[in-house]
């Protein structure tokens, strides 16, 4: 008896991890060219480029504007990357100079900002409610 209510009282004093919903709308998408490679990354390490992701998805790349909901994420700091793979080859190609020819975006970017931002910078706070971003594709 003891137990139970050791153990009833435990859970009452436990702060719950909520989950909630990430929905990315992505645009600028050069319709019926490729796939739409999104992952969503939940730590630093192998930001932006990584394949070890917390979660990925890929789309058909037919219609200028797409979106995604990433279900039931824990809370959490996540930064998302994403690329529309032309050539379907699984990785962003680069010229000879190392710039990307295929479109690229991540998450709290402005749509004039280009480069490779750190985690810290693309992450965003995940907590109870249901979160919207946008993200534009650049090239």
């Amino acid at each position: 008896m003891k137990m139970i209510l050791y153990l009833v009282g435990l859970l009452l004093t436990v702060d719950w991890v909520h989950a909630a919903d990430l929905i990315v709308n992505i645009s600028n998408i050069e319709a019926k060219q490729g796939k739409i490679r999104i992952a969503l990354y939940n730590h630093a390490k192998d930001f932006p480029e990584g394949q070890k992701y917390f979660r990925g998805e890929e789309l058909t790349a037919d219609k200028e504007n797409l979106s995604i909901i990433f279900k039931n994420l824990p809370a959490g700091r996540y930064a998302v990357a994403l690329m529309q793979d032309y050539n379907e080859n699984g990785t962003l190609d680069r010229n000879f100079f190392g710039m990307p020819t295929e479109p690229y975006g991540f998450s709290q970017r402005d749509s004039g900002e280009t480069g490779q931002p750190s985690f810290d910078q693309a992450a965003l706070s995940i907590t109870q409610e249901n979160q919207t971003i946008h993200v534009k594709l650049v090239k």
